[in-house]
C-alpha cells in the first residue's frame, strides 16, 4: 500500500517533519452527513461474523447541564430503557432478551462530561431484529418518552446508582477536581449529579435538557460489523432522515480549563483509603492532532512516557524502594487540557523519600535526558507492536473499532487505519533523534500550571506544602546524575537444553486437535487455528498449587508466585526482562493459586520460541530478589493494615471469616501474621521445589501456529523440563468447608449512608458439568427475577448480583449468591421481596421466556467464544478438568438446551435450602446501638 510518498523523506533526515496534510480518516470506514446534520460512520467488519456494534453517540453530557438539571444528562439515558415511542416501558429490553441480547453486556450506555453513547450489540442473521435496531437507535436519539410515573420511579434507582457507585478512589477523584481544573465548569458538573436535584427535579426540566441537547447535528450513528456496507447506509437514512434539524443550535458546548501561574497543592485525606498516593500533574492546552506532523509528535510522545514508565518500574526494584507502584504518561486530561503526569502508591514509612525520588527521576530526565539504547529499543517496541496490531487488522473485534469511532466523533482522536498507521511509524521512527525526544522534558516540566494531589488514609501524616514545594525547587536545581542503562550483556539463556522425547501422539480430527504425551510426565494439547493471524495462546496447569504446604508455610506459600514470579529469571530482573523482549510481543506469568501451578503466556508466532525459553527459565532459574520481596510485603502489610477502616473489605473479610468457619486459608492474611510469617527464603523454596518437576502440567496452546515447528520446540523447551517424583502432582485437601446452619451478621462499618446485603445458599452435591451448568443458570433466572422487582418495581436498589457456583475442590459443593447495594432503611423489604421471589420459584417454578432468554443468551456467547483462541484454550482447561472429552466443547449448545423449567424447580427446592442459609449486612458505624 503506497502511502505518504516523498513527503516522508523529510522524516528520515532528522531535521523535523513539516507536512501538514491532514490525517485522513480509514479508508474501510464510510462516512456521511445526512441533511439535518447527523453524521453516520459504517465499518464492514468480520470478527465476530454474523454480528454488528451499533452506537449512537451524543455530543453532549453532564457538562452541558444547568443548575437545576444536575444528574440529568446521565437520568435521560436511564429512561431511554423505560419506554421509547416504539417500545413501550420495558418492552425493548424484553424484546432484545428474547432475541439473546445480554442487557449489560449487548446493551448499555454512558454519560461523561461530553458525551453521551446508547450501546447495543445485535446478531446481523436476523434481519428483522438487525431493521428493528436501528429503529431502537432513532426512539433513542428522539422518541424516548418522559412518562412521570416511571421518571419518578427512576429516582431511587439513580439515587441507588450513587450510593452503590460511591468509593474511595470516586470521592477523591470528585474532591481534586476543583484544583486540578482550577474551579473550573468541570469540578460542578459531575456526571452522577446532585442528589437533591434528582430527589426534586421539575419534569420539565428533564424535558428541556432532551430538547435543547438531543439533536442531529450533535449526533452520530456508528455501525461496525459483519454486514453489507450499502444496506446499512440504507437503514441509516429510512430511520434518520426523517429526523427534525434543530431550530435552535445555541448554548455552550466546549468549556475551558483555566490555567494557573503556580503549582497548586491538594491534600485529601479518608478513613477508608488503604493506600497513600501522590501524583503530579504539568498541563498544557491540548495539542493538536490533524496534520501528519501533529502525528508523528504524538509518536515521539510516546517514546518519551513509554521510557519515563520503564525508569520508574526500574526504581521500584530498588532494595529500599518507596514505591509500592509508579505510572507517568503524556495525554488528554479534560476538555480542552492535555497533562503530563506521574504517579506513584507510597510505602506508608517513606511519603517523603518517594515525594523525592519521583521528582530526582523526573528532573533527571530534564537534566540529561534518555540514552539512545533506551530508545533504539522503544522504537523497536512500537514498531513491531503496530506491526503486530495490522498484521491482526482483520482479526481485531468490532467492538474495538467502534470505540475509536466514537473517540474520533466526540474528541477528534484520528483513525487512519491499522496498515496506515503502520506505515507511517515504519517511516517516521527512524528519523525520530534523540533530541526531538529529549525537548519534551523542557516543554513539560515547569512550574506554572502544576497540580500535585496527595491521597492518604486519616491516620497518615503527609508533608507540608511549604516541605513539598522546598523539596521541589531543591532537586529541580541539583546536579543529578545521568542514568545507566544496565542490559549491556544480559540475554535469557546462555546455551539451549538438552531435548526431550515424545512418548506418544494423538490426533482428535472433530477440533483439530493433537496431543503429545511426553517422557518427563508432560502433556501438550495443541490447536493451530486461523481465528487470528499470528498470536499464541499458551494456558498451563498441574494440580497442587500452596495447598500442599503445611500451615506454618502457608502466608509465604500462597504468595511465592507474587514474589518470586514478579523476580525475573537467570539473574535478569523483571524489568529488565521486558526490556529485553521490547522488540517483540511475548508474555509469560507464572502463578501459584490454592489448589493449582500454572503458567501462562502469550507471543506472536515469531516470538514462539521466547516464550518457551521464559518457560524454561521460570522452572529452572528463578531469581530471589529481596527487592520484589519488600515491594511485596510493604503493599501486603499496608493494605491489611489500612483495609481495617474500608467498610466493603471489612464486610467480606467477615463473609470469608465466618463462611470459612475461620479457617487459616479461607480468611485473608493479617497485618501481624504478614509481618511475623512471610519469609523471602520459604517462600522461594516454596516456589523452586513447586517447579523443580513438571510432571503433570498440561500445556495447551492455540493459535495460528505451524504444528511442525510448535513440535520442534516442545521437544526442544517442553520435554527436557526437569522431573521430581518427590514433587506432588495432586492438590491436598486442607479441611476448609464451608458453615453449616443458618447465620445471620450485621457489620457496622463506614460512614456513609450506604448498606450491603450478601445472602448466600451454600451445601454439597454430586457434582458434574452439567449440574454446574443447571445451577448457573438458576442464579441467572433468578437475577432476571431480582432485577425486575427490586430494581423495575420496587426502584430500591441499582443493580443486583445473583449467581450460581459449584465445584469438587476439595469437596462436592455448591453456593447460590445474592448481593445488592442499598439505603439501610430498606433492608427488610428488600431481603423480604428476594426471599418472597425465591420461595415463588421453589413453589411454581421458573418462568419459560426467562430460560429461553438465557439460553439464547449463553448459546450465543459461545458461538461467539468459539471464534477466539482464548476461549478454546479456557473450555480445554475446564474439559481436562472435568474429566470430559476435549471434543464434548462442541457439545455446549445441546446441554443448554437440555435444561427444563422442571429440573430448575426441582433444583431450587434442593438447593435454596433454608436451613443452610447465610445473611450478611453491612451498615453504617453509627446505627450500632
Amino acid at each position: 500500500m503506497l502511502l505518504l510518498g516523498a513527503v516522508l523523506v523529510h522524516a528520515q533526515t532528522g531535521q523535523g517533519y513539516d507536512d501538514t496534510s491532514k490525517i485522513p480518516l480509514d479508508k474501510s470506514v464510510t462516512v456521511g452527513k445526512l441533511k439535518n446534520g447527523l453524521t453516520y460512520y459504517i465499518k464492514r467488519n468480520t470478527k465476530p461474523e454474523s454480528k454488528a456494534q451499533l452506537r449512537l453517540v451524543l455530543k453532549a453530557g453532564s457538562l452541558h447541564e444547568d443548575d437545576e438539571q444536575q444528574g440529568l444528562a446521565h437520568f435521560i439515558e436511564h429512561m431511554a430503557f423505560n419506554g421509547t415511542n416504539n417500545f413501550e416501558k420495558n418492552s425493548l429490553i424484553d424484546y432484545l432478551q428474547k432475541m439473546g441480547v445480554e442487557f449489560g453486556a449487548d446493551l448499555n450506555a454512558h454519560t461523561s462530561f461530553h458525551e453521551t453513547v446508547y450501546k447495543l450489540s445485535v446478531p446481523t442473521t436476523d434481519e428483522g431484529l438487525f431493521d428493528k435496531s436501528f429503529l431502537i437507535l432513532r426512539d433513542w436519539a428522539d422518541g424516548i418518552v418522559f412518562d412521570e410515573e416511571e421518571i419518578d420511579a427512576e429516582r431511587g434507582i439513580i439515587l441507588e446508582e450513587q450510593r452503590e457507585r460511591n468509593s474511595v478512589a470516586r470521592r477523591f477523584y470528585f474532591n481534586s477536581l476543583p484544583t486540578l481544573t482550577n474551579n473550573s465548569r468541570y469540578a460542578h458538573r459531575f456526571p452522577s449529579g446532585k442528589k437533591e436535584v434528582i430527589q426534586n427535579f421539575k419534569y420539565e426540566d428533564l424535558e428541556r435538557y432532551y430538547d435543547n441537547w438531543y439533536r442531529p447535528d450533535l449526533m452520530a450513528v456508528i455501525a461496525v460489523g459483519d454486514f453489507d456496507v450499502a444496506h446499512v447506509e440504507k437503514l441509516i437514512k429510512k430511520h434518520f432522515k426523517t429526523m427534525n434539524s434543530a431550530k435552535d443550535k445555541s448554548g455552550q458546548l466546549e468549556y475551558p480549563i483555566p490555567g494557573h501561574k503556580d503549582t497548586k497543592i491538594v491534600k485529601l485525606h479518608d478513613p477508608e483509603a488503604s493506600k497513600t498516593n501522590f501524583s503530579v500533574y504539568y498541563k498544557s492546552k491540548k495539542s493538536d492532532l490533524r496534520s501528519l506532523n501533529d502525528l508523528r509528535y504524538s509518536i515521539i510522545e510516546k517514546l518519551y512516557w513509554i521510557m519515563l514508565k520503564d525508569r520508574l518500574k526500574e526504581k521500584e526494584l530498588d532494595l529500599n524502594s518507596p514505591f509500592l507502584s509508579t505510572n507517568a504518561g503524556i495525554g488528554s486530561l479534560l476538555g480542552d487540557t492535555d497533562n503530563y503526569f506521574l504517579k506513584a502508591s507510597l510505602k506508608e514509612n517513606k511519603v517523603k523519600e518517594g515525594i523525592t525520588s519521583l521528582f530526582v527521576e523526573n528532573y533527571r530526565v530534564k537534566r540529561n535526558g534518555f540514552t539512545k539504547t533506551e530508545l533504539d529499543r522503544t522504537k523497536a517496541y512500537l514498531l513491531n507492536y503496530v506491526k503486530f496490531v495490522a498484521s491482526e487488522e482483520d482479526k481485531i473485534p468490532s467492538k474495538h473499532f467502534v470505540d475509536l469511532l466514537t473517540k474520533h466523533y466526540s474528541t477528534g482522536k484520528p483513525v487512519p487505519g491499522k496498515t496506515y498507521e503502520y506505515q507511517f511509524y515504519k517511516e517516521v521512527l527512524p528519523g525520530i533523534t534523540l533530541e526531538e525526544v529529549n525537548e519534551l522534558a523542557d516543554k513539560w516540566i515547569r512550574d506554572d500550571n502544576t497540580v500535585i494531589v496527595l491521597t492518604a488514609n486519616k491516620s497518615t501524616i503527609l508533608p507540608s506544602n511549604s516541605w513539598i514545594k522546598e523539596e521541589v525547587d531543591s532537586i529541580s536545581k541539583a546536579q543529578l546524575e545521568p542514568y545507566h542503562d544496565s542490559l549491556a550483556d544480559k540475554q535469557l539463556m546462555e546455551e539451549l537444553p538438552s531435548p526431550g522425547s515424545i512418548l506418544n501422539t494423538s490426533f482428535i480430527s472433530s477440533i483439530n486437535t493433537t496431543i503429545w504425551e511426553l517422557a518427563n510426565g508432560v502433556r501438550v494439547i495443541a490447536r493451530p487455528s486461523n481465528l487470528q493471524n499470528g498470536i499464541v495462546e499458551m494456558n498451563s496447569f498441574r494440580s497442587g498449587g500452596s495447598s500442599v504446604a503445611e500451615d506454618s508455610l502457608f502466608v509465604s506459600a500462597s504468595n511465592a508466585s507474587s514474589i518470586v514470579g514478579n523476580s525475573g529469571f537467570n539473574g535478569i530482573s523483571d524489568i529488565q526482562i521486558e526490556k529485553l523482549n521490547m522488540g517483540k510481543i511475548v508474555s509469560v506469568t507464572p502463578r501459584i493459586n490454592f489448589y493449582d501451578d500454572l503458567i501462562s503466556g502469550d507471543c506472536t508466532y515469531s516470538n514462539l520460541e521466547t516464550m518457551l525459553q521464559m518457560v524454561y527459565m521460570y522452572f529452572t532459574k528463578p531469581n530471589k530478589d529481596e527487592a520484589v520481596y519488600n515491594k511485596v510485603k510493604s503493599s501486603l502489610v499496608a493494605s491489611a493494615k489500612n483495609n481495617q477502616n474500608n467498610a466493603n473489605t471489612v464486610f467480606y473479610n467477615t463473609i470469608s471469616e465466618v463462611m470459612t468457619q475461620n479457617h487459616l486459608r479461607g480468611k485473608p492474611l493479617e497485618y501481624d501474621k504478614i509481618k511475623s510469617d512471610l519469609s523471602l527464603e520459604t517462600a522461594f523454596n516454596f516456589y523452586k521445589n513447586r517447579f523443580a518437576s513438571a510432571k503433570g502440567f498440561t500445556f495447551i496452546f492455540t493459535g495460528n501456529f505451524d504444528l511442525e515447528k510448535m513440535k520442534e520446540l516442545i521437544v526442544v523447551y517442553l520435554a527436557s523440563l526437569p522431573v521430581n517424583e518427590n514433587v506432588s502432582t495432586e492438590w491436598r485437601d486442607i479441611g476448609l468447608r464451608r458453615v453449616k446452619g443458618r447465620v445471620k451478621k450485621i457489620i457496622y462499618k463506614g460512614k456513609e449512608e450506604k448498606s450491603k446485603v450478601n445472602i448466600r445458599y451454600t451445601g454439597v452435591l454430586n457434582y458434574s458439568e452439567e449440574e454446574r451448568y443447571k445451577i448457573q443458570t438458576l442464579g441467572k433466572i433468578l437475577k432476571l427475577r431480582l432485577t425486575e422487582e427490586l430494581r423495575e418495581k420496587m426502584s430500591g436498589i441499582y443493580g443486583v448480583r445473583a449467581s450460581g457456583f459449584s465445584t469438587y475442590v476439595p469437596y462436592e459443593w455448591y453456593r447460590l449468591n445474592i448481593e445488592f447495594s442499598c439505603s439501610p432503611s430498606n433492608i427488610n423489604k428488600l431481603t423480604d421481596a428476594v426471599n418472597k421471589i425465591i420461595q415463588d420459584i421453589k413453589l411454581n417454578g421458573v418462568d419459560e421466556e426467562d430460560l429461553n432468554k438465557i439460553k439464547k443468551a449463553d448459546i450465543n456467547n459461545h458461538i461467539e467464544g468459539m471464534k477466539f483462541d482464548a476461549y478454546w484454550s479456557y473450555k480445554f482447561k475446564d474439559k481436562i478438568k472435568d474429566g470430559k472429552p476435549l471434543e464434548s466443547i462442541l457439545d455446549f449448545p445441546d446441554l443448554v438446551n437440555s435444561v427444563t423449567t422442571e429440573e430448575l424447580q426441582e433444583l431450587a427446592v434442593k438447593y435454596f435450602n433454608s436451613e443452610n442459609y447465610a445473611e450478611f449486612v453491612l451498615l453504617p458505624e453509627h446505627y450500632k446501638k
